[in-house]
């Protein structure tokens, strides 16, 4: 039988994880193996997965196993602490993957602006919808 860790050296180790952020971080610096590698390596058994699970409905089924008074007390402590560091850490890349779809945006000719409720006024936003769909579709 595989070897199994009691339930409360689990919950120990878990409650003092504030204090294990070094070695999270150090374990990340110093692994020989590369994220992406690993990663790609199970893209067919990620997809098997996904596929079987679809089939069991077990997304449904996991939300089932939460109520919304749960989700809001675990999002209100647990993602109100993390908010604002996560945005803020997240900014450089957000900026470096947003700006070339603005570009591609702010370059586009609109067709003329027709009256409120006007047929061509949804022509405006086929214009940026096809464009931004070429770039996405072009960048694979």
């Amino acid at each position: 039988m595989p070897p199994v860790k009691p339930i409360d050296e689990i919950q120990k180790r878990y409650s003092q994880a504030s204090g294990m952020v070094d070695r999270y971080i150090s374990g990340v610096e110093t692994t020989a193996k590369s994220w992406k590698t690993e990663a790609l390596k199970a893209d067919a058994a990620w997809k098997q997965g996904t596929a079987q699970a679809a089939a069991a409905g077990l997304f449904a089924k996991g939300i089932n196993r939460t109520s919304n008074e749960d989700w809001k007390s675990a999002a209100m402590t647990k993602g109100g602490e993390r908010y604002s560091g996560g945005v803020t850490a997240g900014v450089p890349k957000y900026i470096s993957r947003v700006s070339p779809y603005l570009s591609i945006i702010s370059g586009i000719v609109l067709p003329a602006r027709g009256p409120r409720g006007a047929g061509q006024n949804y022509e405006r936003v086929k214009a940026i919808g096809e464009k931004l769909h070429a770039a996405r579709v072009a960048r694979g």
